[in-house]
């Protein structure tokens, strides 16, 4: 994974100066909130593991997070440096084992067990370290959506299809991630093929009694639950345009989910609100 820097200037010395041991400080916390963003961690998480860091060099942070993008700003005790970095935010799947190792870091230099250019060097392995096997997200997702099904009402022919439609839509979606999709015609097209599967249980006689239900609950694995909560909690941390941009974000995915989901109900005319 790269960064590519939008603007990199140097308040104290001549501008793109980057070789200094502040700025390449700076150039780390601002990769390293970038990506506990891209891994969803909330702006207060961020701020208070970059200012613990920065806190062992004697220096101070302000971040600033905008939709895309960015700016961290390292500012020494003495007040007579400055330096300030952008970088984009990386677009990860979330990730809250990488987030939970990379708030230890952040401890360990703040305890002194470590320093900061030893912290920027396991950075990366941390953020390059094995992630959960695919097999085991799998089936872990499939189990869950399966489980939503039953607590809903669904019959097991119900909970069969939507481990079907789970298991289809899922690999859809981490596949067409993989190539780096856009995520909202993904969230749509995932939507529409677990839909489409659901279905059947509405054409074939005894397959299930509670076709709605397995209808109703082959998509919830798309919704995108940790966006919400994480534009609560930046709301009530007064990190209010974060906040915004990530509830939109999830407005938009929700939206596209009911867009593939209405799809595949219209293309097969299926009236999920009368008995079957």
């Amino acid at each position: 994974m790269k960064f590519k820097s939008r603007k990199k200037f140097h308040t104290c010395q001549a501008d793109g100066e980057l070789s200094s041991p502040s700025a390449r400080l700076c150039r780390f916390f601002c990769e390293y909130a970038s990506v506990m963003l891209g891994c969803g961690a909330t702006c207060l998480r961020i701020t208070k593991n970059l200012n613990r860091m920065a806190a062992a060099v004697d220096g101070r942070v302000d971040l600033v997070i905008l939709p895309s993008h960015v700016l961290v700003a390292l500012t020494r005790a003495d007040g007579n440096e400055c330096v300030q970095y952008e970088a984009p935010i990386a677009k990860l799947p979330i990730d809250f084992a990488i987030n939970t190792r990379l708030s230890n870091l952040s401890w360990k230099v703040a305890e002194k067990r470590i320093t900061v250019d030893r912290a920027a060097e396991m950075f990366w392995r941390i953020v390059d370290s094995g992630r959960m096997s695919p097999l085991w997200v799998w089936l872990l997702v499939v189990a869950a959506n399966m489980s939503f099904c039953r607590i809903f009402g669904g019959d097991w022919g119900a909970v069969a299809l939507v481990g079907i439609a789970t298991l289809a839509g899922f690999r859809l979606k981490t596949w067409l991630m993989g190539r780096g999709m856009d995520a909202k015609p993904v969230f749509a097209l995932s939507a529409f093929v677990a839909a489409l599967i659901s279905i059947i249980g509405y054409f074939v006689a005894g397959l299930t009694a509670t076709p709605n239900v397995a209808l109703a609950t082959s998509v919830l694995f798309l919704i995108p639950g940790i966006p919400y909560i994480n534009a609560v909690s930046d709301m009530l941390a007064g990190h209010y345009l974060c906040a915004f941009s990530r509830f939109m974000n999830a407005l938009l995915l929700t939206a596209c989910i009911a867009a593939g989901m209405a799809c595949a109900i219209l293309l097969l005319r299926v009236d999920m609100f009368q008995p079957v």
